[in-house]
C-alpha cells in the first residue's frame, strides 16, 4: 500500500473524493485524516445503548440493527473510543459491497475530531494478494 498523492485539509472534500473516485484510485492507498472536520451529531438512544453493550463486552460481538438505524455510526463511535483508550489498537473493517466500504471510509473521515491525530486508513484489495499484505497493520490504523 502506498500513500495517496493528494493532500486533504477538510473532511467534506476527502469524504466526497472517497465516494466518487474510481476504485482503482483509492484501493490500495493509504489515507491520513484531514486537519479539519465537521461536527458529529449525538447518538440516538438506541445507538447509545448498542454502544454501551459493545463496550461492556469482553469478547467478540455482532452489532445487529435494521437498515438505516446507524450501525456505521455506532461502529465509528466504538472505534474512536477504542483508539482513544488504546492508541496502538488496529481495526480491521470488513464489508461488502464496495459501496459500503466507501461509505465506511467517508464516515471515518467525518470522525476526524474524535480520532487520534494522523490516523492512517486504507482499502486493501480483496483476494489472495491483499490478504497476504503483511505490512497492512504497520501501514494503517484502520
Amino acid at each position: 500500500m502506498k500513500p495517496i498523492d493528494r493532500p486533504f485539509t477538510q473532511t467534506e472534500e476527502m469524504a466526497e473524493y472517497l465516494m466518487v473516485s474510481e476504485g482503482s484510485d483509492i484501493r490500495g492507498r493509504i489515507f491520513t485524516l484531514p486537519e479539519q472536520s465537521a461536527s458529529v451529531p449525538s447518538l440516538y438512544a438506541h445507538q447509545a445503548e448498542a454502544l454501551r453493550r459493545l463496550e461492556a463486552s469482553d469478547h467478540s460481538a455482532i452489532l445487529h440493527l435494521p437498515t438505516g438505524s446507524g450501525k456505521t455510526r455506532v461502529a465509528m463511535e466504538f472505534i474512536a473510543r477504542t483508539l482513544k483508550r488504546a492508541p496502538k489498537t488496529r481495526v480491521l473493517w470488513v464489508s461488502y459491497p464496495t459501496t459500503l466500504i466507501r461509505q465506511a471510509m467517508a464516515r471515518l473521515v467525518e470522525y476526524t475530531d474524535e480520532l487520534p491525530t494522523s490516523l492512517r486508513f486504507g482499502w486493501i484489495e480483496s483476494g489472495r494478494r491483499g490478504r497476504r499484505n503483511r505490512d497492512l497493520f504497520e501501514a494503517c490504523d484502520v
